[in-house]
């Protein structure tokens, strides 16, 4: 994956934990931070990842 990819994906990350006020190292967000990579893998745009994200359909 490319790095800028994955600063991307962190931050979006990030974002999101501090939304849901969950901790880093919770299951939900390994799990989720898992499709992330898989759905960017695939295609999926930093935007799209952000609106999953949004919606809480990523986790």
């Amino acid at each position: 994956m490319d790095p800028a990819d994955v600063v991307a994906l962190s931050m979006l990350l990030d974002e999101w934990c501090r939304m849901q006020c969950i901790d880093h190292s919770h299951a939900k967000v390994h799990r989720t931070a898992q499709n992330l990579i898989a759905l960017r893998q695939a295609g999926a745009t930093i935007d799209h990842l952000k609106q999953l994200l949004a919606s809480s359909e990523a986790g």
